[in-house]
């Protein structure tokens, strides 16, 4: 019973349902009429605005809402406690995130600071190996190792992508599911010729270098219905060739 004569009840009723079993829901009453038990805001900042409002209201008419000087005490202490710790923890998460962002601006600027010094030392002939390593500092190769020479060829499919046109898609045939060049490889060689026989090793002629895994041939109309011959050939970063391929052919449409 509280003061002014309501009266509230609680009555708690089991959940049932898929997932649900062993929850339970109260809900409160008071002089019969159900309590909304989602009234008070979940927010802090709203909660804060809120607790202060419901203060200021029942304490300038507590008689009106049934409550006791000891209630409005109570009440008061409560949200004083309350706003103080709420308004300090705001503080801190403000000079917090503050922190947070000059630690961030101060590390960036000593990286660049810490390269520097890095790259001074690293250039320096008096420096030792082991003194680098001894400071944190990679070590690095005074040479470097050449360009290995292709050993393999690529392999490749030809797709008739356009009317007169050849689109070549190269792959490396150690990783033949990757399209990537061979290690130290720069570029592949690409030589063809038209002709409905298979040319001799004379016939065929310079089509181009490409750096990338894929390469459009175009032919004029007077070649539609004529076989391109293909062959192959990676290239290396020193200028280096290797082996040619197997010769690949594809008809030109029209």
């Amino acid at each position: 019973r509280v003061a002014g004569g309501g009266w509230i009840q609680i009555a708690t009723a089991a959940i049932t349902g898929p997932g649900r079993n062993g929850r339970f829901v109260s809900f409160c009453f008071m002089d019969g009429k159900i309590m909304n038990s989602q009234f008070i805001p979940s927010g802090d900042s709203q909660f804060s605005v809120w607790d202060q409002t419901l203060l200021n209201v029942v304490s300038a008419q507590p008689n009106k809402y049934g409550l006791t000087a000891e209630i409005i005490t109570a009440l008061t202490t409560g949200v004083s406690t309350w706003e103080t710790n709420f308004q300090s923890s705001v503080q801190q998460r403000d000079a917090a995130r503050a922190a947070v962002v000059a630690k961030d601006t101060e590390r960036k600027a000593l990286v660049e600071f810490i390269r520097s010094v890095a790259r001074q030392i690293q250039a320096d002939p008096n420096v030792s190996d082991s003194s680098k390593m001894q400071a944190g500092l990679p070590v690095h190769s005074s040479s470097r190792t050449p360009a290995p020479i292709p050993t393999t060829s690529p392999v490749v499919t030809i797709e008739p992508t356009q009317v007169q046109e050849h689109t070549i898609r190269l792959m490396d045939d150690q990783n033949p599911h990757r399209r990537s060049r061979p290690r130290g490889v720069m570029s592949c060689e690409v030589i063809g010729f038209v002709g409905n026989s298979h040319p001799a090793e004379g016939d065929f002629k310079p089509i181009g270098l490409t750096t990338r895994m894929h390469k459009v041939v175009s032919f004029p109309a007077t070649e539609v219905g004529k076989t391109a011959w293909y062959r192959f050939r990676w290239i290396n970063t020193r200028g280096i060739e290797g082996p040619w391929s197997t010769t690949y052919t594809a008809t030109i449409t029209g």
